[in-house]
């Protein structure tokens, strides 16, 4: 970047920054003119280009015109060049028609390259707006399209796009409307979304609200959660002034304004979250983007502390980072089993570092043609890019063919008194509707001499595994596993941890195996199973670092004190120094997301088996979708 920046001679703080770098758009838009399709792309032939005067066509021209005030919104408040900060190229398919959906199209959406709006939808500049941020939320945060990630993913780009058009001096910016989603598309589609108001669409503007959706239809509700940060939004930029009685839930919020808003939520996307992240993180990142602001100049104004007070009281208003309700919920193992507490990990793999994973593990087919285990990072091609912390995982693939594949730790690792192993892990395996209709899944193994036989964590003495198996694989159909108790179905909702007390195998050189059973049916996302490490903790003193976990910020993957110093309590010493008098730290916050694979097929007749999309960031849920 080249910045010219003015400094106060006095005070030494940064008054006001200016980007130099030229503004270089680069727009595209093609016209599919209502004629089917069976693509979407614009290949060579373009409507209007960079440059050309408009074209007399509506669609057309607000493609145009929208993409290059949401490039010059991204380009003028935060330096970064396009989506992808490196200068991407702006490309549109207006009045696009699918090959089976209703003509007209109803809907818009981004698929990695490019725009695509049915007629009339690309004439909202949020709408616009909205879709290009998906590419940005692409481009660095990667949140994956799945339960919480996916709802902030689709809540951020209705932040964007709702500061892109109170900021372009285009369309009805009235206090009545600047809040709605679509408040400038055609009356015949209408506005889709209030981020003042979710409830008016059915939205939930607080966790613990009874339209915040708890089922699997719209990848997990993305399109409705996404009203818990939309609310927070607003909240954070304009406060509860105009809220009944100047309060929203019980607490009063001084907007901190549009500039600090936008920038809070930039620096969150590109330096805060992972592809995994939920709304707990999202709490954890908009305070921290928020406090790393302090003593900057933002819009012209100093950011302060006292705005970071106002934005946690937003947070705190829409209660960001209390667990989601009911059946969305999913559980959390804490790393120690007391608040106060120091961990020393004997064994750790985060997975960032691929021949490091290979030195640790080796994966490899039990039987079946296909092994299932892979490395899953944004280097490898085909990747879901789907991770707890990071970038990277390992993922057992439930694969549409019959297998049994094991991920298996390469040595054995020495077991010392008061042992935990803790994993992170999302699974989504083929499922029917039915609670018994589970046809895949994944089990825990060990073994206590070498490989040569394993037994299931099951085994271990009763209340050994928190957050243990909530299922047992259907004995229906040809999987090697089936009638074993295990992880199936989609019920980690994203990613959840898993504690197992190895209490009973202390002074045992023991492996472990993550084991993965597919049938010849259907295929699913299977199972990411990510940081994983076997620990030993004790109490304690306040003054040391209390149950030191690894960071969910991607910018920081590790500890940098890898060691706790340890302190041995006596009985005596555990009321002031065991966690009795020390306020309990909290949960670590999940993680969630998930991608569906496209090439499922439905097998065994069975209509209520499901049957995954293609991951596309869309404006509105599908029809399909059966969620509104």
């Amino acid at each position: 970047m080249r910045d010219l920046v003015l400094v106060d001679a006095q005070r030494g703080a940064a008054l006001l920054s200016f980007n130099q770098i030229a503004d270089a758009k680069n727009r595209k838009v093609c016209d599919k003119n209502n004629v089917r399709s069976s693509s979407n792309s614009c290949g060579t032939t373009f409507a209007r280009v960079e440059g050309q005067a408009a074209t007399g066509n509506a669609d057309v021209d607000a493609a145009y015109d929208y993409s290059g005030d949401t490039f010059s919104f991204y380009f003028n408040n935060f330096g970064r060049d396009s989506l992808d900060g490196k200068g991407l190229t702006l490309i549109s398919a207006v009045r696009y028609c699918d090959m089976t959906s209703a003509c007209p199209y109803q809907n818009a959406y981004w698929d990695g390259v490019q725009m695509t709006y049915g007629a009339g939808f690309a004439t909202g500049d949020d709408v616009d707006g909205h879709e290009l941020s998906h590419g940005f939320t692409e481009f660095t945060s990667g949140l994956f399209y799945y339960y919480q990630s996916g709802a902030i993913n689709e809540s951020l780009s209705d932040v964007f796009g709702e500061f892109v058009d109170q900021t372009n001096g285009k369309g009805n910016d009235s206090a009545a409307v600047k809040w709605q989603l679509g408040e400038d598309l055609p009356a015949s589609i209408g506005v889709i979304r209030n981020m003042k108001n979710p409830p008016t669409f059915n939205d939930p503007d607080k966790m613990t609200s009874a339209n915040y959706y708890q089922g699997e239809a719209d990848s997990g509700g993305v399109h409705t959660n996404s009203g818990v940060n939309n609310k927070a939004a607003y909240l954070i930029t304009d406060g509860t002034v105009a809220e009944p009685g100047g309060k929203f839930n019980g607490i009063a919020v001084v907007g901190v304004g549009l500039p600090k808003a936008a920038r809070i939520y930039f620096d969150v996307e590109t330096t805060q979250l992972t592809s995994g992240s939920d709304y707990a993180d999202l709490y954890d990142a908009i305070n921290q983007a928020c406090n790393n602001l302090v003593g900057k100049v933002v819009g012209g104004s100093l950011v302060t502390a006292a705005n970071c007070v106002q934005v946690k009281n937003a947070l705190t208003a829409v209660q960001m980072s209390t667990p989601a309700p009911g059946t969305a919920a999913a559980p959390e193992a804490p790393i120690c089993p007391t608040a106060t507490a120091s961990v020393l990990d004997r064994f750790y793999e985060d997975n960032e570092v691929e021949t490091h994973v290979n030195a640790n593990f080796v994966h490899h087919l039990l039987s079946g043609s296909n092994d299932s285990w892979y490395y899953d990072a944004p280097s490898v091609p085909g990747s879901f890019n789907y991770a707890a912390s990071g970038v990277a995982t390992v993922n057992g693939w439930d694969q549409g063919d019959q297998a049994d594949s094991a991920l298996e730790t390469k040595t054995q690792l020495a077991i010392p008194a008061g042992a935990f192993l803790r994993f992170k892990h999302a699974y989504s395996f083929e499922h029917g509707s039915a609670s018994t209709s589970t046809y895949d899944g994944g089990v825990l193994e060990f073994s206590k001499n070498n490989g040569v036989s394993w037994a299931d964590v099951s085994t271990l003495p009763a209340g050994s595994v928190v957050n243990g198996y909530n299922g047992t694989i259907s004995t229906a159909y040809d999987n090697p596993l089936a009638g074993r108790k295990a992880f199936v179905g989609a019920g980690s909702h994203g990613y959840i941890s898993t504690r197992v007390n190895l209490a009973s195998l202390a002074g045992s050189n023991v492996r472990f195996r993550w084991r993965v059973g597919t049938d010849s049916g259907g295929s699913d996302l299977g199972w990411m199973v990510d940081d994983i490490r076997v620990y030993t903790w004790r109490c304690s003193r306040p003054d040391l670092p209390q149950c030191a976990g690894q960071s969910r910020f991607r910018n920081r993957h590790r500890r940098s004190d890898r060691e706790a110093r340890w302190l041995d309590c006596t009985d005596a010493e555990q009321p002031r120094h065991c966690g009795l008098a020390r306020r309990p730290r909290q949960p670590e916050a999940l993680q969630r997301c998930r991608r569906r694979d496209p090439g499922h097929r439905q097998q065994h007749g069975d209509p209520g088996r499901s049957r995954p999309d293609v991951l596309v960031a869309w404006l509105v849920p599908r029809r399909s979708d059966n969620s509104g």
